[in-house]
C-alpha cells in the first residue's frame, strides 16, 4: 500500500462534468474558433459583415478613452477594400469613425458600444486629411474566409 503522499489526485465528478462539456462546446463550434467562439461576438459573425454595420450608419458609439472618459464617435461610412480576389466580400471592408474636433487616439484596440449595435472592441487607426490633422477612424474588417 502506498503513503498518503503518494497517492494519485483524485478528479471530482464536477471536474469531469466540467471538463467533458468545456470539451463538447468546443467540438460544436469547430475547427479554429475554439471555446473563445462561445464567449463573445464570434458567435454572430454576420453581426460584423459589410451590411450589417451599414445598417449603422451615422449612428453614435461610445468609445472608453484612455484617461478614463467617454468619446462619442459617429459610423460615418463603410468602404470596400481594394482586393484582387474576394470569397468573402461581406467580411472585408473598412469602418470610418467621425470624432469631435480635437479628438486625439493612438492607434489601438478600444472598447466601444452603442445601444442598437451593442459593446465591441475595434483596432482603430487615425486617418489624416490633407492638413495632417485627424479627420477620422478607421477599424479594417478582412476575414477572407466565410466563418458560418
Amino acid at each position: 500500500m502506498s503513503a498518503p503522499s503518494e497517492r494519485t489526485p483524485r478528479i471530482s465528478r464536477r471536474g469531469v462534468i466540467v471538463g467533458g462539456t468545456a470539451l463538447a462546446a468546443g467540438a460544436a463550434v469547430g475547427p479554429g474558433r475554439g471555446l473563445i467562439g462561445l464567449l463573445g461576438w464570434w458567435n454572430d459573425p454576420a453581426r460584423l459583415e459589410r451590411s450589417s454595420m451599414q445598417q449603422h450608419l451615422a449612428e453614435r458609439f461610445a468609445l472608453a478613452a484612455p484617461d478614463g472618459g467617454t468619446i462619442e464617435l459617429v459610423l460615418q461610412q463603410i468602404d470596400e477594400l481594394p482586393t484582387r480576389e474576394v470569397s468573402n466580400p461581406e467580411g472585408q471592408f473598412a469602418a470610418r469613425f467621425a470624432a469631435p474636433s480635437g479628438t486625439s487616439l493612438a492607434q489601438d484596440t478600444y472598447a466601444m458600444s452603442s445601444p442598437r449595435f451593442g459593446d465591441i472592441q475595434l483596432f482603430l487607426s487615425p486617418v489624416h486629411d490633407t492638413a495632417g490633422n485627424v479627420a477620422a477612424y478607421e477599424a479594417l474588417f478582412n476575414r477572407p474566409e466565410v466563418t458560418s
